[in-house]
C-alpha cells in the first residue's frame, strides 16, 4: 500500500483521539510498517505520553518540534532575497522537521519504526510562540501552502504511515493538517449532539474544500469514541444517518459492516494514564479494546494490517510498570510490621523509582527522634498512607495507632487517605475490631503472592493507579 498521511481529528477534547492514534501508530509499526506521529495539537500537545516508556526523555524536553520548524519556516522566508517562491527552492528546510522526529526505543519486526514529532520544545517561550504564530499570516505572506505541499512531499518519501494528532474544534490549524495534508480523515464522534454537530460541520468543511481545488475528496472514517457498554441505539443512528454518506470510498454492502467495528470502547483501566493496549493486562478490557483498533486499523491499511503480533507475557508486565512509572508527584507514608520487612523494603524502592516519594522509617526518621510522634507527623504530611496488612501488622499496636492517626485525617480533610494492601488472609477472618472494619470499608490490594514477579507486578500496577491524582 502507498504511503498514507491520515489525521485524528475530534470537535471537542476527551474524545480519545490522541489514545487511538497512538495504539494504531504503535499495531503499524508493529507489523512493520515505517510510522511517524505528529503532535498538530499545539494548544494542547500531550501525544508523547502514550510512548513516554520508549523516548529519550532529555529529548522530549529538549528537542524542537512542530511550533519551532514552523518559526523557523517563517525565519527563512522573510530573509530578503531568497527564491523561496521557486519549485527548487529550500528543500532541506522541509526535511529538517524529520530532524526532530524521536525514535521510540523499541525493537519492531520486519523494519519497522516508530518516531515521532512533539509540537514543541517545552518552556516559557512555548505558549508565547504559539500564541504568536499567525497562520493566516503563514500562508498569505509567507507561501505558507507550498511549505506545507513539500513537507508532504518528504512525509511520503521517507515513512509508510504518517499519524497527525490534530488540534480539536474548528480552527485554521485543524485546516492545515486534515484539508491539505491528508489522505484520510480518522474522526472521532463521541454519542452527544454538540460532538455528532461539530464533526459534522467539519467534515462538511473538509470535503467541501478538497472538491473546490478539484482534488479527490478526502476519504473521512467516522468512529464513534469513549462508548460505555453497549452504545445507545438512537444516538449511533444519528451519527450513521449524518456521516455514513461520507464512506463513499466503502462499497455499499461494506458500509454496514464498518459501523458494527467503529465504535472505541472507553474502559476504565485505560482512562487514568496514557497508555499502550498491547501492554496492559491480559483482561476483558484488554481484549475489547485490541479488537476495536485492530479493525479500525485493517479498515485504515485496506485490510494489511489485522493484529499485534504475540508479545512475551514476562515482557508486557514490565513494560506496564514502566508506563506506570512516570511519576504521580505523590508522596505516601508506608505503614508496616518490621516482621514483614523484606516486602516493605522492596516495596519502597519500587515506590520510590516510580517517581513516588516514599517515607519509611529505617530512611527517614532521624536518628535520636522521638519515634512515635516522628510517625504521627509524617503521616499528617504526606498524601496517602500505605497499610501493609498481615498477620503480623494486624498484632501489631504499632501499626493500630498509625491506622487511627490516618482515619483522623481523613475526618478531618474528608478525603481518602489509606490505602491498604494485604500479604496473606488473616485480615479476611480476624476479630481485631479496627482491621474488621477496614475489611468492611475498603477495597484492599492483594499482595499475597508478592514473591512471584508477575504476580507482583501486577499487583504494583494497581497499587500505583490508585496514588494516581483524581
Amino acid at each position: 500500500m502507498a504511503a498514507q498521511i491520515l489525521t485524528f481529528y475530534s470537535y471537542r477534547g476527551g474524545a480519545g483521539r490522541s489514545m487511538l492514534l497512538a495504539n494504531i501508530a504503535w499495531l503499524l509499526a508493529s507489523n512493520g510498517r515505517r510510522v511517524l506521529a505528529i503532535d498538530w495539537d499545539l494548544e494542547a500537545p500531550g501525544l508523547h505520553e502514550y510512548f513516554a516508556p520508549f523516548l529519550n526523555a532529555q529529548s522530549v524536553t529538549e528537542a524542537p518540534g512542530l511550533i519551532d520548524w514552523l518559526l523557523e519556516q517563517r525565519a527563512v522566508r522573510q530573509s530578503p532575497g531568497l527564491p523561496w517562491m521557486t519549485e527548487t527552492s529550500h528543500p532541506a528546510e522541509n526535511a529538517r522537521l524529520l530532524d526532530y522526529a524521536i525514535p521510540a526505543g523499541w525493537s519492531f519486526p520486519d523494519g519497522g519504526r516508530l518516531e515521532l514529532v512533539t509540537a514543541g520544545r517545552p518552556g516559557p517561550e512555548y505558549a508565547r510562540n504559539v500564541a504568536g504564530f499567525d497562520w493566516e499570516e503563514f500562508y498569505r505572506r509567507y507561501n505558507g501552502y507550498d511549505v506545507i505541499e513539500r513537507l508532504q512531499t518528504v512525509l511520503r518519501r521517507q515513512y509508510d504511515e504518517v499519524l497527525i494528532d490534530s488540534r480539536t474544534g474548528v480552527t485554521e490549524m485543524g485546516g492545515v493538517c486534515t484539508v491539505q495534508l491528508s489522505d484520510a480523515i480518522v474522526l472521532c464522534v463521541t454519542l452527544s449532539q454538540q460532538s455528532i454537530d461539530g464533526a459534522s460541520r467539519m467534515a462538511d468543511g473538509i470535503d467541501k474544500q478538497r472538491r473546490v481545488k478539484s482534488e479527490p475528496g478526502v476519504r473521512i472514517f467516522p468512529v464513534i469514541t469513549r462508548v460505555e457498554g453497549t452504545p445507545d441505539a438512537l444516538a449511533r443512528d444519528a451519527v450513521v444517518e449524518r456521516f455514513d454518506h461520507y464512506l463513499w470510498h466503502l462499497p455499499p454492502r461494506a458500509r454496514a459492516d464498518y459501523w458494527r467495528i467503529a465504535v472505541i470502547p472507553y474502559a476504565r483501566s485505560f482512562a487514568f494514564q496514557e497508555r499502550l493496549y498491547a501492554f496492559a493486562e491480559d483482561t476483558s478490557d484488554r481484549h475489547v479494546m485490541s479488537a476495536a483498533i485492530e479493525q479500525m486499523t485493517a479498515y485504515l491499511t485496506g485490510g494489511d494490517v489485522l493484529h499485534l503480533p504475540h508479545l512475551d507475557p514476562a515482557l508486557r508486565t514490565r513494560i506496564r510498570l514502566a508506563f506506570a512509572r512516570t511519576g504521580s508527584g505523590a508522596t505516601c507514608f508506608l505503614s508496616y510490621s518490621s516482621k514483614d520487612d523484606a516486602f516493605a523494603h522492596k516495596l519502597h524502592d519500587d515506590l520510590s523509582r516510580a517517581g513516588i516519594i516514599c517515607w519509611f522509617a529505617p530512611h527517614d526518621l532521624p536518628i535520636g527522634a522521638r519515634i512515635r510522634p516522628g510517625i504521627e507527623e509524617a503521616i499528617r504530611s504526606h498524601d496517602k498512607v500505605i497499610l501493609v496488612l498481615s498477620a503480623h501488622a494486624i498484632a501489631s499496636t504499632w501499626v493500630e495507632d498509625e491506622v487511627e492517626t490516618a482515619f483522623e485525617r481523613e475526618r478531618l480533610t474528608k478525603s481518602t487517605i489509606l490505602i491498604p494492601i494485604r500479604l496473606d488472609e488473616e485480615v479476611l477472618t480476624t476479630d481485631a475490631a479496627w482491621a474488621a472494619n477496614i475489611r468492611r470499608q475498603r477495597n484492599i490490594g492483594d499482595f499475597t503472592d508478592w514473591e512471584n514477579p508477575a504476580a507482583y507486578a501486577t499487583a504494583l500496577t494497581r497499587l500505583l493507579e490508585s496514588l494516581q491524582p483524581r
